[in-house]
């Protein structure tokens, strides 16, 4: 395996003017001539697995406007101890561009003061501060 990057930033931009910005933990190139972005996690700080797939298919969109390539895959190693090892997944072209659909309406909200939709108030973090 050959290391790419290691703490890695990258700023994605969009349409509409849009930058998202983020640093990826770690781009190796594996002995399958395969690139795989990896984000190191534990569960101190644990997220949602579905938020931390957004934010690795977000970081393979930055890999690509970095490098003009795409990864292949997109890891995240588990390092606490006794913990489940590694969770790989091919980069999901599709997801990706749902993703982007969705930082691109996320962005319209912002500039537009529309924050919320009435029918998801009840998950909503912004909901003790909402109007």
């Amino acid at each position: 395996m050959q290391t790419e990057f290691a703490e890695k930033t990258i700023e994605l931009r969009l349409a509409d003017g849009l930058l998202v910005s983020g640093r990826i933990d770690l781009i190796r190139r594996l002995d399958t001539h395969e690139t795989e972005i990896v984000d190191f996690k534990s569960n101190d700080r644990a997220q949602e697995e579905q938020i931390t797939r957004t934010q690795l298919h977000i970081y393979a969109m930055g890999y690509r406007q970095l490098t003009g390539q795409d990864a292949d895959l997109v890891s995240v190693y588990n390092l606490d101890q006794g913990a489940a090892g590694t969770v790989r997944e091919v980069v999901d072209a599709g997801f990706i561009q749902d993703t982007q659909t969705a930082i691109l309406d996320a962005g319209r909200a912002v500039r537009t003061n529309r924050f919320c939709r009435p029918e998801s108030c009840a998950g909503c973090d912004f909901k003790g501060i909402c109007r």
